[in-house]
């Protein structure tokens, strides 16, 4: 009688423990979310920067005005200006408002870079405000 209460004792201790322990862990496929909007497209660096190149006044229609999310790999790092500029290869600038400051202290060249941007007008290349950083990998 007392090893079968031992055991079911044990049991129970585990599963508490495991149930715990699983609820302080956070989940490896979480990813940070910005706080504005939810993006209207999302798209790789060098796509948009393919499809701008393909057509400018195609793509300046389809993004301006939008929320996009972009991938890309981080080619350049400005913070000395405001905006503070980010680059993502191949020539897709970032640019990010004063508030985003700290997120940006930490990003690095050469890093890949998830980033939620504004889409707007700009000469012949994608042109990108307001941006936020959504996940750095």
């Amino acid at each position: 009688m007392k090893r079968v209460s031992l055991v079911k004792a044990l049991s129970f201790a585990t599963l508490c423990l495991l149930v715990a322990t699983s609820c302080n862990q956070k989940s490896t496929t979480d990813k940070p979310k910005p706080n504005g909007p939810s993006p209207d497209f999302t798209v790789a660096a060098t796509d948009l920067s393919r499809e701008t190149l393909a057509d400018y006044h195609k793509a300046e229609s389809k993004y301006a005005g939008k929320q996009i999310a972009v991938l890309g790999r981080v080619s350049n790092v400005n913070l000395g200006g405001n905006p503070m500029i980010i680059t993502l290869a191949p020539g897709v600038s970032a640019l990010f408002d004063e508030k985003e400051r700290e997120s940006l202290s930490s990003i690095k060249e050469g890093q890949i870079v998830r980033v939620q941007c504004l889409g707007g007008k700009s000469w012949m290349s994608p042109d990108l405000t307001h941006c936020t950083i959504i996940n750095d990998e």
